[in-house]
């Protein structure tokens, strides 16, 4: 429903033309969509009045015929009216009936589970203009509030929270919902809060200080395209290395450098929001849009030598709420070093992964590969496995992020048969995932390429592997955004779960783990420098706050 100024006459034409046609046919649904793009070609000529006419009468039509979607349309395109003749207050009003609207539809559901993740994408952007709305009034505890809730419904699943549900009443207390993250969050830990439009970038940061935004002025085109050459540019370094020139790497290097420390300029380079970076140590981050496509530690802090990225600053963990920390209260628990257990799905063709499985059954005595004592084993009895309650859970394998259809993705998970010679694959999709029964495994390694990728969704980022095992029960899940060779991602993970078992805490383990790969890369004849590529993949997604 976006037209150019030249085009609006003419959309108010084919629209006017389109409800008369509708109406002689009995055409209910596409009736109901043609009145409103008739009412936005109306509102875009600056015909408020009839405007409004237009979508009251669109919205008792969409209740005579319980079409819930068409009502929330028409709110928010209500709403939008108000604000552009400047009655916020108005148009917040009628944002908040919107809110109502959209709860029902969501316990309503959809018989088409795909239809309603789209129309959550639809969602999404009206709840938008309602943050938007409330940082023009002021209130940035609702705008923030506000936001939260968008993100968390645009996700094809609730977010769970103490009552069972994350509903309006929550979304329009914000000064409470404020307070009670403020008090959890403490000063030397920090959320950020990610809002993209096509004109305006929004930062909200929230610890103990207290809340702040903070917004520019931004072309969404030029800042998409950036992030692009940034991912691309990482995605290029094994073909550059492919054809190893000593020149071509060390420029390759520097490209990556300067388009690393740009973004961090553009995202993060407020004089102010600096400060606050230099006096906390993690960094809680829910992005927005195609923002997630971004692993926020490789960015460039200082392109200076010595080159200093964000993870030498802060541990980066990426959240899809804080919605999360609410619901669980909010601290992550250490464990008990005597109990852990840990179950592995080892891929037989890793390089050392022998030597991992060993490694790891010294660090955490009750550790077992994947096997079942029978000759022919079903799908059906590896998820029956996998829902035993371990504490650790290890995937080494291949794995498919299907960028079209998130359900198609799926990991490769290895068994051992009775005898113990053999390994059997299973690829494991997320409808497979859905099955699983798990109590609050604490850490999931998913050790294989893409497993933090999938179909990329505006407001709450890639639909994969790392989304659904969190809905499942883990607490934390490591994953990677690209493919990681083995000859790195296996070194790269025994650190982290050396580092992790030292300290539980999973976000410091990460950090520390990049930190050396960053160091060993630097001082290598081979790489020359640390090429983010090779130790910047792994995401770490988590529920919890970790302890301090």
């Amino acid at each position: 429903m976006r037209f150019e100024i030249g085009q609006n006459v003419e959309a108010f034409k084919t629209f006017h033309e389109a409800e008369f046609v509708c109406q002689t046919y009995g055409l209910t649904r596409l009736g109901l969509e043609s009145k409103l793009r008739l009412a936005e070609s109306m509102m875009r000529l600056r015909k408020y009045s009839k405007a409004r006419d237009k979508i009251y009468e669109t919205i008792e039509k969409a209740k005579q015929y319980g079409k819930l979607e068409r009502i929330i349309d028409s709110l928010a395109l209500l709403a939008e009216i108000e604000h552009k003749e400047g009655n916020l207050v108005k148009a917040l009003d009628i944002s908040n009936g919107l809110v109502n609207e959209i709860e029902t539809v969501i316990r309503q559901g959809f018989e088409d589970s795909k239809r309603l993740i789209s129309y959550h994408q639809k969602i999404y952007d009206y709840l938008k203009n309602v943050v938007t709305y409330e940082i023009l009034l002021g209130r940035l505890d609702d705008a923030f509030t506000k936001l939260d809730y968008a993100k968390s419904i645009s996700l094809h699943y609730h977010v769970p929270m103490d009552n069972g549900v994350y509903n309006h009443n929550v979304a329009n207390s914000g000064s409470h919902y404020v307070d009670g993250l403020k008090s959890q969050i403490g000063k030397d830990r920090l959320l950020m809060n990610v809002m993209l439009t096509n004109e305006k970038l929004y930062v909200f940061t929230l610890n103990s200080d207290g809340l702040q935004l903070f917004r520019k002025e931004i072309d969404s085109d030029s800042l998409r395209k950036t992030v692009n050459a940034y991912v691309d540019t990482l995605h290029n370094t094994v073909e550059v290395f492919n054809r190893y020139n000593v020149n071509t790497i060390d420029n390759h290097f520097k490209s990556t450098t300067q388009l690393g420390h740009r973004l961090f300029q553009e995202l993060m380079g407020w004089p102010e929001l600096r400060t606050i970076l230099e006096k906390v140590n993690v960094i809680y981050l829910i992005p927005d849009e195609f923002l997630y496509k971004i692993p926020f530690a490789t960015l460039v802090v200082n392109d200076s030598e010595p080159i200093s990225y964000l993870v030498h600053k802060v541990d980066v963990v990426n959240l899809q709420s804080a919605s999360f920390l609410v619901s669980q209260n909010a601290m992550l628990q250490e464990s008990d070093m005597n109990n852990l257990r840990a179950l592995i799905s080892a891929d037989p063709n890793f390089q050392e992964m022998d030597s991992f499985v060993s490694d790891l059954k010294k660090s955490i005595p009750v550790s077992k590969i994947m096997t079942i004592e029978k000759d022919e084993v079903q799908k059906e009895e590896v998820i029956e496995k996998l829902s035993e309650n371990f504490d650790v859970y290890v995937f080494s394998g291949h794995s498919v992020a299907n960028p079209v259809d998130p359900e198609l993705s799926y990991i490769d998970v290895f068994v051992r048969n009775s005898s113990g010679a053999n390994s059997k694959k299973f690829k494991i999709k997320l409808s497979d995932l859905r099955a699983l029964k798990w109590s609050s495994p604490t850490l999931v390694l998913l050790v294989g390429c893409e497993t933090a990728s999938g179909k990329l969704y505006r407001g709450s980022g890639f639909l994969g592997l790392q989304n659904l095992l969190l809905s499942q029960g883990a607490q934390n899940v490591l994953a990677s955004l690209w493919k990681i060779d083995a000859a790195q991602a296996i070194p790269q993970t025994r650190d982290y779960l050396h580092l992790y078992l030292e300290s539980f805490n999973p976000s410091l383990a990460l950090r520390k783990t990049q930190i050396k790969a960053i160091n060993y890369l630097n001082n290598h004849t081979y790489y020359r420098n640390p090429h983010p590529y090779f130790w910047g993949a792994n995401i770490l997604y988590s529920k919890y706050l970790t302890s301090n």
